[in-house]
């Protein structure tokens, strides 16, 4: 699939820069600078570059793939995994993908939980595993940035567009570290910095409350899918926000692993005093089945009414600081104000 797709969209990206300089057709304007999403404050990546002079008009980046000659200060920025991650940046990008597999199972442009204004002015790129270069071509970006896992086989095309960037996030630890390459090549590595250092202050006040309840609440991350559950470890996303509040899990979710299906009958493995609950689909998720069960009956979670919903785009697709942020929110919502109320 991966030669099929360079095979056919290489010589679109050729065309299409060909046709892109011998034509004077208007073309998008810059979009304006986004207001950063979150109110966090400025870490370096180990590979960072030192800030250009004043006079300077580039930079070399290193990266995953190599290294790459970058504007000091990108303006058309195109970013084709983690977007968010660019906007809490305070740069509103020309062009993005992104991840799909929205809740409503629909092709989801971007994801819910960010300000749909600010996401008009951005061209969509489609799936993120499949960006439309031509529409990449047109957009006359000054800086890609991408993600080796679903980026490194079109880097050549990537390359011949624009500067491009691509980060290996499982080889820089996980959503953290892409911030921070991000960040890098968008010379806003202090930024980045202050709102990781902001999100970890915030993590550890949450870990304290915790430790303060007697006794702290043990705490069951489950997905429910169409003919399948699936319940997440320490390694996905979630599990790691979770790990850094402090959330004590089941012995069954406490291990160094991303995530595991389980069957039916293996139900007592979400159980927890509290059961968060994630669903791509409600209207077809296998929760509804189980509900009426015995086995589900007899979760403590479900006898004190602690089984809660939480959103699919933000627990399973966020990946980035807004959606760890929103992770510390539904914390301190579920966990924190509910046991204050008891």
């Amino acid at each position: 699939m991966k030669s099929l797709y360079r095979s056919v969209l290489l010589p679109i990206v050729t065309l299409a820069l060909l046709s892109a300089c011998g034509t004077s057709a208007a073309l998008p304007t810059p979009a304006p600078a986004a207001t950063p999403l979150s109110t966090a404050t400025a870490t370096p990546v180990p590979t960072a570059t030192p800030a250009p002079t004043a006079e300077a008009a580039t930079r070399m980046v290193t990266h995953a793939l190599g290294k790459s000659e970058v504007p000091a200060h990108p303006q058309r920025v195109v970013v084709l995994d983690a977007m968010d991650d660019v906007l809490a940046l305070g740069i509103t990008p020309v062009g993005a993908a992104n991840w799909v597999g929205s809740a409503s199972g629909a092709q989801a442009a971007f994801p819910p939980y960010l300000d749909q204004r600010m996401l008009a002015e951005i061209a969509w790129l489609g799936d993120n595993k499949q960006p439309d270069l031509e529409t990449i071509v047109r957009l006359k970006p000054d800086l890609i940035l991408g993600r080796t896992t679903w980026h490194e086989a079109i880097y050549k095309e990537l390359s011949a567009i624009a500067p491009t960037v691509i980060v290996d996030q499982k080889a820089l630890g996980g959503w953290k570290g892409q911030f921070l390459a991000y960040a890098d090549a968008l010379n806003k590595t202090a930024q980045a910095q202050g709102m990781l250092d902001a999100y970890e202050a915030r993590a550890a006040s949450i870990k304290a409350r915790l430790a303060q309840l007697s006794p702290a609440p043990e705490v069951s991350l489950a997905r429910f899918d169409p003919g399948r559950i699936v319940i997440y470890e320490r390694q996905i996303f979630a599990g790691s926000v979770l790990e850094d509040a402090g959330v004590r899990r089941p012995a069954g979710q406490d291990a160094d692993e991303s995530s595991r299906e389980i069957s039916v009958e293996e139900l007592a493995a979400v159980d927890g005093d509290v059961l968060l609950v994630v669903q791509a689909d409600a209207q077809n998720s296998t929760l509804a089945e189980l509900s009426g069960s015995p086995l589900w009956a007899q979760l403590k979670a479900v006898k004190s009414g602690r089984v809660v919903n939480v959103s699919f785009d933000v627990w399973v697709g966020g990946w980035t600081i807004t959606g760890a942020n929103l992770i510390l929110d539904d914390l301190e919502r579920h966990l924190l104000a509910s046991a204050a109320g008891q």
